[in-house]
């Protein structure tokens, strides 16, 4: 995986991974994070979710081809 920027440190959970973000913007300013995904070896329907820690998560659909 990779994106912009890169996070300060990557936490396991469980379920799901934390990515840490140090922002050097005010609170009330919005900010853009990307990540680049690439699957392993796996072709079709996949789901997947993102959010903010201790919110709400956003589901979605994205269909790999091979």
């Amino acid at each position: 995986m990779s994106g912009a920027p890169q996070p300060d440190r990557v936490e396991a959970a469980p379920d799901h991974f934390v990515y840490v973000f140090d922002v050097a913007t005010e609170l009330d300013q919005p900010t853009a994070i990307t990540f680049n995904l690439q699957p392993d070896e796996t072709f079709g329907r996949l789901e997947g979710q993102v959010g903010l820690d201790g919110g709400t998560f956003l589901t979605f659909d994205q269909f790999v081809y091979p």
